[in-house]
């Protein structure tokens, strides 16, 4: 399913169904759900360099999206921060 989490939280609807009795009456009571967001794992891709070289550009990589979202169709926008302590 594809509801967001924005538009939450979802009614769950509570009615009669296949149910009888013959003692008892029903009241019914609706319910909610809630979408909670998903974690996303954000990973610096492993690079090397030679001494005294420049460091190179870090970048990283995606990881959790669902519903065959990528990063590109996700809504996810910015750029992680990438740095180190290393230098020339």
């Amino acid at each position: 399913m594809t509801s967001s989490v924005a538009g939450g939280p979802y009614t769950i609807a509570c009615d009669t169904g296949s149910l009888v009795a013959t003692n008892y009456s029903f009241t019914f009571v609706d319910g909610k759900l809630t979408i909670t967001k998903v974690m996303l794992t954000v990973t610096a891709d492993t690079k090397t360099r030679q001494y005294s070289d420049p460091n190179p550009t870090f970048t990283a990589s995606y990881s959790g999206f669902k519903n065959g979202e990528t990063l590109g169709t996700s809504g996810v926008t910015g750029t992680p921060s990438l740095t180190t302590t290393a230098s020339r």
